[in-house]
């Protein structure tokens, strides 16, 4: 059985969040950013609402701002899939993304890591 958690691991770092990591390319493109050649280093879903239609994601990476200069990125996307509405919030460092990830998933099942 060891091998089969092998190839779920491996097929999860190939296809995570797709669709959420557009997302973020996208938004990033928006807002000044390089979102085409940013680095995301994990995009994970980090809570969910039973029945699964309101998600909490965190990501980090590096991106190129506005001035050209690679930065590191530290973000959140709050999905309502009900309406099809995504809300992504960046940060400039770790501790305010990971104060805002307790704040937006107070009443969640947030995954354990």
């Amino acid at each position: 059985m060891n091998w089969l958690l092998k190839i779920y691991q491996a097929l999860q770092k190939r296809i995570g969040n797709r669709v959420t990591e557009r997302e973020i390319r996208i938004w990033l493109d928006a807002h000044g950013f390089e979102g085409k050649t940013a680095s995301l280093v994990e995009v994970v879903l980090y809570a969910v609402t039973p029945p699964g239609w309101k998600q909490v994601f965190r990501f980090s990476g590096q991106a190129k701002n506005p001035s050209g200069n690679l930065v590191p990125i530290f973000g959140i996307v709050e999905d309502d899939q009900r309406y099809g509405n995504s809300k992504i919030s960046l940060f400039h460092n770790l501790r305010d993304q990971t104060g805002r990830l307790k704040e937006v998933s107070e009443r969640m099942i947030v995954r354990k890591h």
